[in-house]
């Protein structure tokens, strides 16, 4: 059902027009400004808490620290509340099992292998805008998946296909995700726009904090690292075989490398000022070997399948994306 306001805009267009608008609704043939303004103002890859100066982390974190767990991961640092508005963190059963990244207001990218099996929607759960776990954040939001979309290829041993879509359920008042300074949607990337050898992507989440452990942080962590080709992936990784044209490389000497728990999240790189997802944490050594790579889907190679996943299981008004500009 569509909300209040909107039914009082289709009478008055059916009025004028003559047209029976509210099978244009059920069709998804509206104008998407009139179903969903949110989403037609709405811009990708923004950080409005960063451009606003609405910063809070923990460089400026005036309260009990040993309340929280603060351990460096693995060599990152800690976000900002904010400044990864497209991280969600995904619950099964209500526990936490990884990351995913905002791609509008109805869908949500993760990887395969968080979900899978696990792919009952009503087992699975998104927050978004969220910062510390296990606490309310400014912003925050818990929202219920009522589609769970595996990429058909998914393959569990080398991880190709590694990818999946979550649709979140609409509330009581017709919408989705609702954005603030805190939840905004990323851009996808475009023909283009692969991240060349040498492009320095930034991931982020909540992973555990060292191998062997099942402590996860409890702050949002964020890292930087560098995008290496085929080859030198492969070398680095000690003679792993496994990439595919689906996959990206990346890695930092330091070996601030992603661990349990991160899977799913982004990697971002800038274009034009802008954030553009090149992928989703997929797999790799991590824990056990700081200093080898991380392996991650690529989402332009993918991008066909995420644009007609969203179309075909869903209206066509929740497949519209924001636009960069």
């Amino acid at each position: 059902m569509p909300p209040f306001w909107v039914l009082i805009a289709m009478c008055l267009l059916s009025s004028v027009t003559g047209k029976d608008i509210g099978s244009l609704w059920d069709k998804g043939e509206i104008e998407p400004a009139l179903v969903d303004s949110r989403q037609d103002r709405t811009l990708c890859g923004r950080r409005p808490a960063i451009t606003k100066g609405r910063i809070f982390g923990y460089d400026t974190f005036d309260g009990d620290k040993n309340n929280y767990n603060l351990n460096k991961i693995l060599g990152g640092t800690f976000a900002t509340h904010g400044e990864v508005p497209w991280q969600v963190n995904i619950h099964v059963d209500n526990k936490f099992r990884c990351g995913g990244v905002i791609v509008n207001a109805y869908w949500v990218l993760t990887s395969a292998e968080c979900v899978y099996p696990d792919t009952s929607s009503w087992r699975i759960s998104v927050t978004a805008g969220d910062h510390i776990l296990y606490q309310p954040d400014a912003g925050q939001q818990d929202l219920r998946v009522q589609q769970v979309k595996v990429h058909e290829s998914y393959n569990r041993l080398n991880k190709d296909y590694n990818i999946a879509l979550l649709n979140v359920a609409r509330e009581r008042d017709g919408l989705g995700i609702q954005f603030n300074d805190y939840v905004q949607p990323v851009c996808l990337p475009v023909q283009g726009e692969e991240p060349a050898d040498g492009t320095e992507l930034t991931i982020s989440g909540w992973g555990h904090t060292a191998y062997n452990t099942r402590q996860m942080s409890d702050v949002l962590k964020k890292s930087v690292l560098t995008v290496y080709n085929h080859r030198e992936c492969e070398d680095r990784m000690y003679s792993y075989t496994g990439l595919t044209n689906r996959m990206i490389c990346a890695g930092r000497t330091g070996g601030d490398v992603a661990c349990a728990g991160d899977g799913g999240g982004p990697a971002t790189f800038q274009v034009k000022g802008v954030y553009v997802l090149a992928g989703i944490l997929s797999h790799g050594k991590g824990c056990r070997q700081p200093t080898s790579p991380l392996v991650v889907t690529d989402v332009l190679a993918l991008r066909d399948w995420i644009d007609s996943t969203m179309k075909t299981s869903g209206s066509q008004r929740e497949a519209i994306l924001p636009s960069r500009s």
